[in-house]
């Protein structure tokens, strides 16, 4: 399970840019989307979906804070061109503002 697991979160890391589907990552993984989901929930405690968009937000974060991007900037190379809904997705997921967060001594 564990290899499965590694296989698939290297996939997201590999295509972070990319708007991955579950079925595109079962079938990269060998494995069906229904295992792939549990798996998931299972050992990292998140839902597959969950996983690839906290993902995307700290790749968003180390952009801003390592390569001073603007939200816009590193949400495009995230593959969420929408900066509304990144910045609630930013949110959710750190419970900061961008504009706390760039204020935070990250840098």
């Amino acid at each position: 399970m564990l290899r499965y697991f590694n296989i698939a979160t290297n996939y997201i890391m590999e295509n972070i840019e990319d708007k991955l589907s579950i079925e595109e990552i079962a079938a990269h993984t060998g494995i069906s989307s229904g295992y792939l989901s549990r798996m998931f929930k299972e050992i990292s405690g998140r839902s597959i979906v969950e996983y690839i968009n906290y993902t995307k937000i700290e790749k968003v974060k180390e952009l801003i804070a390592t390569k001073n991007k603007s939200l816009r900037e590193a949400g495009e190379d995230v593959g969420i061109n929408d900066q509304n809904y990144l910045s609630r997705m930013f949110k959710k997921y750190t419970k900061l503002t961008v504009r706390e967060f760039k204020t935070m001594k990250h840098f």
